[in-house]
């Protein structure tokens, strides 16, 4: 008897953790995604102000991965993934230009939800 009570107890406490966790995790998620995008945008700037071309082939993944990456912009490969990402192709993100001028970066995976302030 004292067996089910204790189940019950630890039942009734998980119900209510849970939920919790879930979301704690998906703000973590939300936060490392626009901080990837802040770090995408800056190096995006310090590399058209240093090579004097725009990346205006940033609204593909994989020619910003390349261009920032490849050139030394950006340490870790990762930063082009999402945390949201299920599949690790790091190339979630990409460049808003308005006429000439860079804007901001856009997550593809969630653009309303990732929106970088």
């Amino acid at each position: 008897m004292e067996i089910m009570i204790v189940v019950a107890i630890i039942g009734l406490l998980a119900g209510i953790a849970v939920p919790s966790f879930l979301k704690a995790r998906t703000e973590t998620q939300t936060t490392l995604c626009i901080e990837n995008m802040r770090l995408i945008f800056h190096s995006s700037h310090l590399y058209e102000i240093e090579t004097g071309r725009l990346l205006t082939g940033g609204a593909n993944g994989v020619f910003l991965r390349d261009a920032l990456y490849n050139n030394g912009y950006v340490k870790k490969l990762r930063t082009f993934e999402c945390p949201t990402s299920g599949v690790v192709d790091n190339d979630d993100y990409t460049l808003v230009y308005s006429g000439n001028d860079l804007m901001g970066v856009r997550c593809t995976l969630d653009p309303g939800g990732h929106v970088m302030p």
